[in-house]
């Protein structure tokens, strides 16, 4: 196991998800250009844990604070049998529904038996801060190898947010396979959809992300694909049809529903960069109406937005 602090931006997922180990391979907006360190440093240590070569169940219980402790790494598992465990858990989702994650329950599962868990399974975990934009929290990623060749930007990456001063878990950032439309279903109709767009032309490919917020559930989820961009009445429009949205698998963040959270909340580092637009105001249309399109629209159906919103 190789632990590194360099800073490693990767979402949603995400990268998220970025963040792939089957399904359709999409773009991601986001991920950033990485090397692989060959002797990268050896991390500040934050807390304690017991070594164990075995990936084990994960009970549920509340967290207790746990203090300021010491790192101590685990063995890793052979990368046969971790790659077989992380594919199972890619199908069953660790035998749980959303917001549980491969059996991780944030505001249930404690962050040692999460630790525990998926450390062994990994070929790398980072640590981050942010104190600018998160003062009160720290970031671990995960990187789960999907071949006998891990690299940074050929793994699929779990982020976990902790709360600094009791290591609980408040939120999860992973890469999520899933049918969207089954989804939605069961979900119902989301509080919020944002959208952001990128690569106006000029610039490179034209990528949406599409944000589906279930703040009440706990689970927020996100789509990235390429766009279209059509003329019409001497105006450009980026075109997002319904059969890019459901045939894409993206990523999920899951919290604890107990935790109030607003969209923004998850985007402090690229508030700045990245401005998510909700759906009314750019797509003229509402969470209600999206709904429906995702679940009665015939797969050629398609949504537009004007270029000249994104341009500014």
């Amino acid at each position: 196991m190789k632990f590194s602090i360099s800073f490693l931006v990767v979402l949603s997922i995400i990268a998220s998800m970025l963040w792939s180990a089957c399904g359709a391979k999409s773009p991601d907006p986001i991920s950033p250009t990485l090397s692989r360190s060959p002797s990268p440093p050896q991390p500040t240590h934050w807390f304690t844990l017991n070594p164990s070569a075995t990936a084990i169940p994960l009970p549920t219980r509340t967290p207790k604070p746990t203090g300021t402790p010491t790192w101590v790494p685990l063995p890793t598992l052979p990368p046969a049998e971790a790659l077989a465990i992380m594919k199972e858990l890619i199908q069953t989702n660790g035998g749980c529904e959303l917001p549980c994650w491969w059996g991780i329950t944030p505001g249930k599962t404690t962050w040692k038996e999460a630790y525990d868990f998926l450390q062994p399974l990994a070929w790398l975990v980072d640590i981050q801060q942010m104190p600018k934009v998160y003062p009160d929290n720290l970031f671990v990623y995960f990187y789960f190898a999907i071949d006998d060749q891990p690299t940074l930007m050929n793994s699929r990456i779990a982020r976990f947010s902790l709360h600094k001063e009791t290591l609980s878990i408040a939120w999860i950032t992973a890469r999520q396979d899933y049918d969207l439309v089954s989804l939605v279903k069961k979900l119902g109709v989301p509080a919020e959809v944002w959208i952001y767009i990128t690569g106006i032309p000029g610039t490179g490919p034209v990528v949406y992300t599409l944000k589906i917020f279930y703040p009440n559930k706990g689970i927020m989820i996100t789509l990235y694909d390429y766009a279209e961009l059509v003329r019409r009445n001497g105006e450009d429009f980026v075109r997002i049809c319904k059969k890019s949205l459901i045939n894409q698998t993206g990523g999920v963040v899951v919290w604890s529903p107990d935790e109030k959270k607003e969209f923004l909340d998850f985007f402090r580092e690229y508030e700045e960069t990245y401005r998510y637009k909700p759906i009314e105001e750019v797509l003229s249309i509402s969470p209600e109406e999206f709904t429906r399109f995702i679940l009665e629209a015939e797969v050629e159906q398609c949504l537009e937005t004007p270029l000249s919103v994104w341009e500014e």
